[in-house]
């Protein structure tokens, strides 16, 4: 055991010394000019006075497993946040009332991969449905989802998946989502907190023939960047039309999602910031502004409220269980693995 400790702490140890000698050139990158980005990698952005309508969704879930099947416990949360002269004045929720997390049965018909992304897909379903509510009834000037605003590569089932109907109904609301924010003027954002995408870096890569071998886009970003400032714009993909998620999309938006890495504390990581092609500066003086709160852990304050808001408790889940073993009239059994009397 001491070897193999002794081994995985020698190849760290030989990753932070070369990622440490690149940081001197990653850093004499930042006034660089790139023809695929904008003038400048890294951008300074100012705080902007708040004085608008903030709404944030988020969903929490929770899986179950039976012996016939497994339970899918989803529940999708708003709150929306009205400012002005940079001062909260008015918090809402929605849906108002506490609500029960709404179950999905998944049938054991399903392999194992697809019963992963049938429950991204369902909660995103819910979200995503959520998301289009509070847009009509609210009138935000700002939107901010809880992660991307296009489905994971992951999500995507295989063509002859029972699923494939469900994935598809997705992809419609994620493009009736767009065109109703559009149609009302308000910006559609997702804001990314831990993000595992390469897509910057690659750029990177490939424009200044430099290798990142070991690092993430985040880690990349939190070397170029200072205490409010944010790369430069990229596109999701340089051709949705042969991306795995955007080739399912219209023309209308497979080309038009874009993003950008956004720092606004010293001491936290960078965050991602995805957004249809609109108005860059102006999201990142958003965000910044609504991230800056707490220095070691800088997110939107309105998205902290709607993800606390959308966890699903034991209380929650013992209720639904009992609900549903009373009215059962069969067998419906947990898994041995859900019956542990220890942990």
């Amino acid at each position: 055991m001491e070897e193999v400790i002794e081994k995985a702490a020698e190849q760290i140890n030989r990753m932070q010394h070369y990622q440490k000698e690149v940081q001197s050139r990653i850093k004499s990158l930042r006034n660089a000019k790139c023809d695929r980005l904008e003038e400048r990698l890294c951008i300074e952005v100012a705080k902007k006075e708040l004085d608008c309508k903030v709404a944030a969704v988020d969903s929490g879930f929770v899986v179950k497993s039976f012996y016939s099947v497994d339970l899918l416990l989803v529940k999708a949360k708003a709150a929306v946040f009205e400012y002005g002269n940079n001062v909260l004045k008015k918090a809402q929720f929605w849906p108002e009332l506490e609500v029960m997390p709404k179950p999905i049965l998944l049938g054991h018909s399903l392999e194992r991969d697809e019963l992963n992304a049938a429950r991204s897909l369902y909660r995103l379903k819910e979200e995503i449905g959520l998301a289009k509510h509070v847009l009509e009834r609210f009138k935000p000037d700002v939107l901010l989802l809880d992660g991307s605003i296009v489905p994971q590569q992951a999500d995507k089932p295989r063509n002859d998946s029972e699923l494939r109907s469900l994935y598809k109904s997705l992809i419609s609301d994620f493009e009736e989502l767009y065109r109703t924010a559009e149609e009302r003027n308000c910006l559609l954002v997702g804001v990314i907190e831990d993000s595992r995408g390469a897509r910057f870096k690659r750029i990177i890569e490939e424009s200044f023939g430099i290798t990142l071998n070991g690092f993430s886009d985040v880690s990349l970003a939190n070397v170029l960047l200072n205490k409010n400032e944010r790369t430069a714009v990229f596109n999701y993909s340089s051709e949705g039309e042969k991306h795995y998620v955007l080739s399912d999309f219209s023309e209308e938006w497979r080309n038009r999602i874009f993003a950008f890495y956004l720092k606004p504390s010293e001491i936290d990581l960078p965050i991602r910031v995805e957004f249809i092609a609109n108005e860059p500066n102006k999201i990142a003086s958003i965000i910044l502004s609504l991230s800056s709160f707490h220095k070691e852990y800088a997110y939107p304050s309105v998205l902290i409220e709607a993800d606390m808001r959308s966890r699903v408790n034991n209380q929650e889940i013992e209720m639904v269980l009992e609900g549903l073993t009373k009215r059962i009239k069969g067998e419906f059994t947990l898994m041995r693995r859900e019956r542990r009397p220890f942990l």
